[in-house]
């Protein structure tokens, strides 16, 4: 396909994106009940397969997404075409899985915890936190736990 001007090109892509934002975006929404790992897993998955870039004529570098790349190829020429495609993809993949890794480790609780105890040592005993006894029965409630003004429900015969 020929372009008209490159400015054509430039509006097919910004629609490009910004559909794929919204499919990101949806992935999120979608996957962001599963833990945090998995999360990252399938959100990163989704984004590489849609933000990817493949130069459909590497002379003149005209791109286009490299899953649409894949689709058509496979339907044209075979699984043979789309090798270096699928390279590009997988390539760009591992990238995105060990970013994605190394941001979950940095932004750990424990990691957190781990670099702010050795950042900041106690100084001395008082610094220590003091380990306080659980009062047996707090302010406002009776001998069995409840409210005072709760009482447990239990079945009436």
């Amino acid at each position: 396909m020929q372009w008209e001007n490159i400015t054509d090109y430039y509006y097919a892509w910004a629609i490009y994106l910004a559909g794929a934002v919204g499919c990101s975006l949806a992935a999120w929404i979608f996957f962001r009940g599963l833990p945090r790992a998995l999360v990252h897993f399938f959100v990163a998955t989704v984004m590489v397969l849609l933000f990817t870039p493949f130069a459909i004529d590497p002379n003149t570098m005209i791109m286009a997404p490299a899953i649409v790349c894949v689709g058509y190829g496979l339907i044209a020429d075979g699984f043979m075409s789309v090798k270096p495609i699928l390279k590009t993809l997988v390539a760009v993949w591992a990238v995105a899985m060990v970013t994605s890794l190394v941001y979950q480790l940095l932004t750990h609780k424990w990691y957190r915890a781990k670099k702010q105890a050795k950042l900041n040592p106690p100084d001395t005993q008082e610094d220590l936190p003091e380990e306080r006894p659980e009062p047996i029965i707090s302010f406002g409630h009776g001998p069995d736990g409840y409210h005072l003004s709760e009482a447990p429900i239990r079945a009436e015969r």
